[in-house]
């Protein structure tokens, strides 16, 4: 049997690059369709639950076709399909996609990238599991599970290359064609990883060896079949990945709300995800069970103070806790799937597991939350999930080396008071700091809230303010935790410039000061705060307004 180096190089390649590719197609399409539905973290998690959806199938591919026969036939049905992709390239959406006015925007996103990049992706998904399974049949002396830990490098490697790289410096069209370059060569790898698993079968006269999936353990000639998995298990192995793929989304929104909407900031929890996962599955031993149960606290600890001190925290300590956090949840998840993972026998069943939690994440953060939850819980709600779903597992698990998990009575407490302490913050309640004693108190932020919408884009409220009547009543527009605008009420003031358009604001002293202030102004307007500043118009100026969503 061929276990020379130069045999395994064409399951790496394909594995690697194919991971690549579908890591560099999502944002490529992203920067497609941003511009359409508008750049919100809201477009980014619905994409996400697409491509995790499009995962799923491609798992599920894998797992039907390694139920059809031997691997050398399974390599030929997946390098078949893999051949008809090529007559979808390049994979550029098409100007009918683009969104109307009384567009679903959720809806649209899924039909466009489902029509766009639907196959390409469930081939792609499908190659990882296929081709370790393979792996697995042409090395029984080797683990393949090594191989998702490159796969995730790759992974990693496209989602930082691209703005990096390929964004500043390649026009759109360009890289889609560059894209479908690239899987031309993906192409190449897997027709030479099923050329050697074909040979392998060749050479054993067809028998297909059963591998142990330990490293360095070789195989038996005879092996009784593989266990069959208890559902259990596979709930367990569902409800893991479900944990890290919802904390990813839930995090993301949050960090958006807080610190900013940009793309940065959809790429970098991205990419502690993608690491958690090249961690766990490179090396066993890379997960430290002991280390990361005793860190999941003083996470969460971490997580409550970010969100109940909110604004009063510096942005960067902001992202760190929120980073923080999100690791060392991942850790937890994934490690903890490797840990329960079956012999390579049952490979791609504990993969479509895991991408079926991932679906199931993302669809309930991406697409369940905003229709139920009437505000922004998500991230308070996943950290609890976790805690609970990293207990299921600390219970079910083995004790290893000595070490026994908390009991479950310390468990319990401490999921209460992290439940209390979400939900005292779900309710409104922060710490705030004196400016002149530096004193910190818990305090409740209580604001008359006239109207309130959740939908696809976050939670737009309309607050009340002042005394009803008074010159101080005003009405306020806030976008999650974002002010967009106020307008006082009473008759004298309902015309005063307010918020960020305010005298004293660098509009208003620029107006204030402008040279021909005492005469007619000619003033153009562009953007959302186009109405507020047209209050400055006095008798005789002229302006143009334009508004832009």
């Amino acid at each position: 049997m061929h276990n020379r180096a130069g045999a395994r190089l064409p399951f790496a390649a394909a594995i690697a690059l194919g991971s690549f590719l579908l890591f560099f197609v999502q944002p490529l399409l992203g920067r497609f369709i941003l511009p359409w539905f508008g750049s919100t973290p809201a477009v980014w998690a619905a994409s996400l639950v697409v491509f995790q959806t499009l995962l799923l199938a491609g798992y599920a591919l894998a797992h039907w076709l390694a139920r059809r026969g031997p691997p050398p036939r399974q390599a030929l049905w997946h390098l078949g399909l893999a051949g008809l992709v090529v007559l979808l390239l390049p994979i550029i959406p098409a100007e009918r996609w683009k969104p109307s006015a009384d567009t679903n925007p959720a809806a649209q996103i899924i039909l466009l990238l489902t029509a766009t990049v639907g196959l390409p992706f469930v081939v792609l998904s499908a190659g990882g599991p296929l081709l370790q399974r393979c792996f697995a049949h042409a090395h029984p002396d080797r683990s393949p599970y090594r191989l998702y830990a490159l796969s995730n490098l790759g992974s990693l490697l496209a989602l930082l290359c691209y703005p990096v790289v390929v964004e500043p410096q390649l026009r759109l069209d360009t890289q889609a064609w560059v894209w479908s370059a690239l899987y031309l060569l993906y192409l190449g790898a897997l027709a030479a990883a099923a050329y050697v698993v074909n040979k392998t079968d060749q050479m054993s006269g067809g028998r297909t060896a059963q591998p142990t999936g330990a490293i360095g353990i070789e195989p038996q000639p005879r092996r009784a079949p593989a266990r069959p998995i208890a559902p259990a298990r596979a709930l367990l192995w569902i409800g893991l990945s479900a944990g890290g793929s919802a904390l990813l989304l839930a995090t993301t929104n949050q960090m958006c709300q807080d610190v900013a909407v940009v793309p940065f900031l959809w790429v970098l929890p991205l990419a502690l995800y993608l690491l958690t996962f090249i961690i766990c599955f490179d090396r066993e031993r890379w997960y430290v069970r002991p280390l990361y149960f005793a860190a999941l606290p003083l996470a969460l600890l971490l997580a409550c103070l970010v969100l109940f001190i909110d604004a009063e925290l510096a942005l960067v300590y902001q992202l760190g806790g929120y980073c923080v956090t999100l690791f060392v949840g991942c850790m937890l998840c994934h490690g903890e799937l490797v840990r329960l993972r079956p012999a390579p026998a049952r490979l791609t069943l504990f993969y479509l597991c895991m991408s079926a939690g991932g679906a199931l994440g993302g669809v309930v953060i991406g697409l369940a939350a905003p229709l139920v939850l009437p505000e922004l819980w998500e991230y308070h709600l996943s950290l609890l999930t976790c805690a609970l779903l990293l207990l299921w597992a600390s219970r079910s698990a083995r004790v290893e080396r000595g070490w026994n998990p908390p009991g479950l009575l310390t468990w319990l407490l401490g999921l209460l008071v992290l439940a209390g302490a979400l939900l005292a913050n779900a309710r409104g309640w922060e710490l705030k700091k004196d400016p002149e004693t530096d004193a910190w108190t818990l305090e409740r932020v209580r604001a008359n809230t006239l109207a309130r919408h959740r939908g696809f884009y976050g939670v737009v409220k309309v607050h009340e303010g002042g005394t009803p009547g008074a010159l101080d009543h005003y009405v306020s527009l806030q976008h999650g935790r974002i002010l967009h605008g106020v307008q006082y009420t009473h008759e004298d003031r309902r015309a005063t410039p307010s918020s960020y358009y305010g005298p004293d604001s660098g509009l208003g002293v620029a107006l204030r000061m402008h040279p021909d202030s005492d005469g007619a102004l000619r003033i153009g307007v562009i953007g959302l705060g186009a109405g507020t500043v047209a209050v400055y118009a006095g008798d005789g100026d002229r302006h143009g307004i334009a508004r832009f969503a």
